[in-house]
């Protein structure tokens, strides 16, 4: 009778043992998928902000935008920021930059990878 309490202890001691090692690597990688990219916002190539935000790895630019700025889009395309929208009378439209370059997708598609640097930029399209 000993012997089979005392199994049971150790049993249950080292299954209480397993699952914190696996609530532990839970938070690792948890913590692990936490990542930062920074937003400028600027109109006609003046900056109005700048912001370092954290987003979670498989997250889309347009999300995480979204989270942190009012942002309009239409198809995944930025139409407007902070409540200024693009005026097509005066040819304007929201350009949306990665890295210092020109997105070849909307914001909508984008997969954000560490350290990108993402501008939001109202432009003319002459």
């Amino acid at each position: 009778m000993k012997k089979l309490i005392l199994a049971l202890i150790l049993v249950l001691i080292t299954l209480t043992g397993c699952q914190e090692i696996q609530q532990k690597d839970q938070v690792k990688e948890e913590v692990k998928q936490q990542q930062t990219i920074t937003v400028t916002i600027s109109h006609f190539g003046d900056e109005i902000t700048e912001k370092e935000i954290e987003f979670t790895e498989g997250q889309t630019a347009l999300e995480v935008l979204q989270s942190n700025f009012d942002i309009d889009d239409a198809d995944g395309f930025i139409t407007g920021v902070e409540g200024i929208a693009a005026d097509e009378t005066k040819q304007e439209f929201w350009s949306f930059i990665v890295n210092g370059e020109m997105a070849m997708v909307g914001a909508g598609e984008y997969e954000l990878v560490e350290d990108d640097s993402i501008t939001l930029d109202l432009q003319n399209w002459e």
